[in-house]
């Protein structure tokens, strides 16, 4: 199962520098997605109920639309949608 994928379906254009928005609708918990130079993985995604172990809609559905993302050099960050700074690194789950 792909974890996310580009809003325009194609990672190759991405990969070449050009700017292309991933699609919230496409992001799953597990995918690693970097900001910049902060890289991290999707907890959860309010957006499509979907919470990795230890996230609860419960706890977390406040926010509102978008998606948390535990980076390694910030910790977590709740994101409305992607933009441009935003890329997939892996859509297999952290294990």
């Amino acid at each position: 199962m792909k974890l996310g994928s580009y809003r325009d379906g194609d990672e190759a254009e991405h990969r070449s520098g050009r700017s292309i928005v991933i699609d919230p609708d496409s992001l799953r918990p597990g995918a690693r997605i970097r900001c910049a130079a902060w890289t991290g993985v999707i907890v959860f995604t309010n957006t499509l109920r979907a919470y990795s172990d230890g996230y609860t809609e419960s706890d977390w559905s406040y926010f509102g639309r978008g998606f948390m993302v535990d980076y390694d050099q910030a910790g977590l960050v709740f994101e409305r949608e992607p933009n441009e700074d935003h890329s997939l690194e892996s859509d297999h789950p952290e294990v």
